[in-house]
């Protein structure tokens, strides 16, 4: 709740700081730095969650993070090998001077996650809510900060880099001390050891993280492709801005959800109730909730943001039918994972992958008069249909076993 206000407080202040084409060109280094995370981290990241002993948890992320800091100095050598050769040429100079920031940012990310999944095992809940809050509102503050004197794509990643910093710092200290009264420490922890003894988690977690974080990052990273970072940073920022009223509600619904199918089908070996009742509540509450956003979008963006700004409500109304659906498709999924169908969740999500290519780099490519508006308005309808798809299967598997 905190962090959500924080980056709604702090986004018309940015937004005229930095402008559109600043966050387009951060909006792209995210989401490639999001897709690059889940190779590196090899799913690592998880594996504190599942260990069978709390020693073991500790064992997982330091693991975790032998893998993470050792890949990212690589990448970080990487960087000065392909600057010394080219001199940024390739890539530009906004750009550039922008991934000089990337294997630090990944190093930090993939930290916070592993952390984060110990912490979370631990039962430490406490200490996530305020690593949670300190990471949204140092972000949001030192966006703006940053911005008042460096106002470029640069500034917006020093900011993120310095709320993950913070983050990292947040939980380390609890987790410091656990690994003192084990006596668990860096050396203590083989590398090959630890991932022949992860093999199983890497191999088949890692493709998902892969195709999951894809189809996230897709979005931005083709509309900067193919009209420029303006327009990927107006439908970046609008996006999340006019998202924010369900994600008030999402995760709560989601976590009670969870719980109630979990009942239901540990009672009566199906979760068909609960599918009904969360079904109808889920879509009452996106239609009231999205309906007059998406209506209100267009002016309401402007308004906020600035005239910079003036298109991106409408960028975002396109994909109003996709905002529904999905909404409703992501907490009645977890009847997949109750009825253990993580093989065909894995081909839905290369379906949802290969959708969200087709509809934002193939058709584009095809009909090069397409307007980013009509692209996006093809990508929404196309994905929701897929995620209805979801929802269909969902009511399938809702239902006791034959």
């Amino acid at each position: 709740m905190v962090s959500l206000l924080a980056t709604a407080l702090s986004a018309p202040l940015s937004a005229r700081l930095y402008g559109s084409r600043e966050f387009g060109i951060y909006a792209t280094f995210t989401g490639v730095v999001t897709v690059i995370c889940s190779v590196i981290s090899l799913s690592l990241n998880a594996a504190p969650m599942i260990a069978a002993t709390s020693l073991k948890s500790l064992h997982a992320v330091v693991l975790s993070l032998k893998v993470n800091w050792s890949t990212s100095i690589a990448l970080f050598v990487a960087y000065l090998v392909f600057m010394s050769t080219s001199g940024g040429s390739t890539v530009g100079s906004d750009v550039a001077g922008v991934l000089a920031f990337a294997p630090l940012t990944i190093a930090l990310t993939t930290s916070v996650n592993s952390v984060y999944a110990w912490a979370n095992r631990a039962s430490l809940y406490r200490r996530l809510a305020i690593n949670k809050t300190i990471l949204a509102v140092v972000t949001s503050v030192m966006q703006v900060s940053i911005g008042l004197v460096l106002p470029t794509a640069r500034g917006l990643v020093m900011s993120n880099v310095i709320g993950l910093l913070l983050a990292v710092l947040s939980l380390s200290g609890p987790f410091v001390t656990e690994c003192k009264r084990e006596g668990v420490t860096f050396r203590s922890v083989r590398l090959l050891d630890g991932i022949r003894e992860q093999w199983r988690l890497i191999v088949w977690s890692t493709p998902a993280n892969l195709i999951n974080s894809s189809i996230s990052a897709l979005p931005d990273i083709a509309i900067a492709s193919r009209f420029g970072a303006s327009e990927a940073g107006r439908y970046s920022v609008a996006s999340r801005l006019v998202g924010m009223p369900l994600a008030l509600v999402s995760s709560s619904l989601q976590d009670i959800f969870r719980q109630v199918a979990a009942d239901e089908f540990a009672e009566t070996g199906s979760c068909r109730v609960s599918f009904r009742q969360y079904l109808r509540l889920l879509t009452l509450t996106g239609l009231v909730v999205t309906v007059p956003t998406m209506l209100l979008a267009p002016v309401g963006v402007e308004l906020l943001l600035g005239r910079d700004w003036d298109n991106a409500g409408v960028l975002v109304q396109a994909t109003s039918l996709l905002v529904i659906t999905r909404f409703v498709s992501s907490p009645l999924s977890f009847i997949w994972i109750i009825r253990s169908k993580q093989m065909l969740n894995l081909l839905w999500q290369i379906g949802l992958l290969a959708i969200t290519f087709a509809s934002l780099v193939l058709v584009p490519g095809w009909r090069s008069d397409l307007s980013p508006t009509w692209t996006l308005f093809i990508y929404g309808v196309t994905t929701s249909l897929w995620y209805v798809l979801c929802i269909f299967v969902s009511m399938v598997l809702s239902r006791a076993a034959e």
